[in-house]
């Protein structure tokens, strides 16, 4: 009887966790940024905007600051950021989500066992995606040029991304998706397929593991 109400304690308190909206207020003066560092469990919101610009956080003035160009997070909780020019994007644990679609010139990730997901977003330069060790990451849209680094076992759902030319540079253990128009250059060097739609008339690859290139 004593564990069933324990039992039944926990999950209140749970539920009551979850259930709870964090809310979050405008940002302290913040400099100008073009890249973005951060440790902990952040949640990234991202939206478009005419320049790289902190919306609104849930996190203490002490968590975040920008210097030389870069917006430092050492803590955790969600910050709400308009990107235009984001260089560069580097995390460990994050998750990093647009609630709808935006139009950005560069967008670069690094995300280490953490999580990704873009709906409908408009990259008319560059976007890069580094994912390291595990997490999903889920990115639709429309990109001339595509850059993706995987690592160990991550999975990445892009067949909805369109792309012009797709490098892909694989040492993964699961498949992952990619669509392209013209061009794709695979280098798999693990166990891990890299499957592709879109029939690109430029296909090249080059394999050190089992995994392959696979038209779908």
């Amino acid at each position: 009887m004593k564990k069933a109400i324990q039992l039944f304690l926990l999950v209140l308190v749970f539920a009551g966790l979850i259930s709870c909206e964090v809310e979050e207020v405008p940002p302290k003066p913040l400099g100008s940024f073009t890249t973005i560092t951060s440790n902990g469990f952040v949640t990234f919101n991202l939206v478009g905007g005419p320049v790289n610009k902190v919306i609104s956080t849930s996190m203490s003035d002490a968590y975040y600051n920008v210097s030389n160009g870069n917006l430092s997070i050492n803590g955790m909780g969600t910050i709400t950021i308009a990107v235009r020019n984001l260089y560069l994007l580097s995390c460990n644990s994050c998750s990093v989500k647009s609630a709808e679609s935006f139009t950005a010139d560069t967008l670069n990730f690094s995300i280490h066992a953490g999580s990704l997901k873009l709906k409908d977003v408009i990259v008319t330069r560059y976007l890069g995606l580094n994912a390291i060790n595990t997490g999903t990451y889920e990115i639709s849209g429309r990109t001339p040029f595509l850059n993706l680094g995987l690592t160990n076992m991550v999975a990445f759902k892009g067949y909805s991304l369109i792309t012009d030319s797709t490098y892909v540079n694989s040492t993964n253990v699961l498949d992952c998706e990619v669509y392209t128009k013209q061009v794709i250059n695979a280098f798999v060097n693990s166990i891990g397929n890299v499957n592709y739609k879109g029939r690109p008339p430029i296909v090249r690859a080059s394999y050190t593991g089992t995994g392959r290139l696979v038209a779908k």
